[in-house]
């Protein structure tokens, strides 16, 4: 027995090291008692090992004391090995986080991915960085993807705007490898470290996938781990709005209605958008377009709008009557945020005669490129009711008779009517029946 409450089994190879084969140890204090049985000589270098459990959480390497008591010695630091080798030091992802470059259908989209951890990642050791949950993109498998490694020295700034890969700042030091085996089924990422990449640094990469031509939603999470020199895996942060990867943008709201079924009235419609992805030239994004809004009766031309919140986009949109076809065009200061709900008032006017709604409504968000659609064209959610857009009132069903031609008699008038709109009750509509002249009723 060591003499403590727990004891470790020591080891002391070299001759003449006498200590004992136990070590008293405290757990709470992480004190390791010796003891010898023997006298040990003044300059003999001894070896002594034992064994500790690693947490399971990563930690740095805690400073080391000694001290001997009988003969006394003053307390002194021990010289911890370097690197990888200092004692207790272990393994993980101090942060890593993943975004991506561009939210829009069939398009070239950039992950950019940053990390740093406790320990280094040597390459000696045949140490590699594996990305995986990256589902979803239509790029192929590819045993040698390219990747764009980071310059260390890269600016905060540019690490935050991920532009440490564009050609005003050249590509890293070569300290991973500049392609990596991408798996599209799974898709993960393997990427090699061809030299040494020290702990407590951000590291970074960039590689280029592919949207599919359909909207989706982002994956819900990516990991990272590290092989070699084993770094366990860990959930990334994944970028926010439109950076979450592997999201291919939609309208998460996109509702139409209208302000009053008067004919030959001026009638606002109301469209009501929320797009997943921030909109705007900046984005390579030159208009929002709204097709099937038929039975307006503007010419051609432009027609005044009101935006709500103001996102520059002038006060008219472009107008086409017989598609019923609106543009919102982006100028250079238009823009529309991501995940921000925007109503959008146009000024149409009814026309002078009865007609059913517009339906097939369908709203996508066009690129530079003639006829190029970033965000496809897909349903609006169309109002019901009097609220549908171009729903304009009229009679469907308008007769009337009577009961007899007896003169003196008692004459029933039967009237027979139908709206194409809903009349509103509680005495908030009034029909006038007019020309019933020749009656024996007296009145006003």
């Amino acid at each position: 027995s060591c003499g403590e409450a727990a004891c470790l089994d020591v080891a002391s190879p070299v001759a003449g090291c006498g200590y004992r084969q136990t070590a008293g140890w405290n757990r709470s204090t992480g004190a390791l008692t010796l003891a010898f049985d023997s006298v040990i000589s003044a300059g003999l270098e001894c070896l002594i090992t034992v064994t500790l459990d690693n947490p399971a959480g990563g930690q740095d390497s805690p400073a080391v004391s000694m001290q001997a008591n009988y003969i006394h010695m003053v307390p002194m630091t021990l010289a911890r090995a370097a690197r990888n080798a200092a004692p207790l030091l272990v393994a993980d992802f101090l942060s890593s986080q993943i975004n991506q470059s561009n939210a829009f259908v069939a398009a070239e989209n950039t992950m950019h991915v940053s990390f740093k951890t406790r320990v280094d990642l040597l390459a000696s050791a045949g140490s590699s960085i594996t990305i995986e949950g990256l589902t979803g993109s239509v790029l192929p498998s590819n045993a040698a993807l390219a990747v764009c490694v980071w310059p260390t020295d890269c600016p905060v700034a540019r690490r935050e705007a991920a532009l440490c890969c564009d050609p005003a700042h050249p590509a890293g030091n070569n300290t991973l490898a500049t392609s990596g085996a991408w798996n599209a089924a799974t898709g993960t990422l393997v990427v090699s470290v061809v030299n040494d990449l020290l702990a407590q640094v951000e590291h970074g990469f960039s590689f280029t996938l592919e949207n599919p031509e359909t909207t989706r939603s982002p994956v819900e999470w990516v990991r990272i781990r590290a092989s070699g020199v084993p770094v366990p895996t860990t959930d990334m942060t994944l970028g926010a709005g439109d950076k979450r990867p592997l999201l291919v943008a939609g309208f998460i709201k996109k509702f139409i209605g209208q302000a009053t079924t008067a004919a030959d009235g001026l009638n606002t419609i109301f469209v009501t958008l929320a797009s997943q992805a921030a909109l705007g030239k900046f984005r390579g994004v030159s208009s929002v377009v709204i097709e099937g809004l038929v039975g307006g009766i503007a010419p051609d031309g432009r027609v005044p709008i009101r935006t709500t919140p103001d996102a520059n986009l002038g006060n008219t949109a472009r107008w086409i009557r017989s598609t019923g076809t609106l543009f919102f065009d982006f100028g250079e200061a238009g823009r529309l945020e991501a995940l921000v709900e925007y109503v959008i008032e146009v000024s149409i006017t009814n026309p002078p005669y009865g007609q059913d709604p517009a339906t097939d409504i369908t709203v996508a968000a066009n690129g530079e490129g003639e006829g190029v659609a970033v965000i496809p064209g897909t349903a609006m959610t169309v109002a019901t009711g009097n609220a549908a857009p171009f729903l304009v009132a009229d009679f469907l069903n308008k007769t009337i008779g009577q009961s007899t031609t007896v003169a003196g008699a008692v004459n029933t008038i039967s009237v027979t009517l139908s709206t194409r709109v809903v009349l509103p009750g509680r005495f908030q509509t009034k029909i006038t029946i007019a020309g019933l002249t020749g009656s024996g009723t007296p009145g006003a």
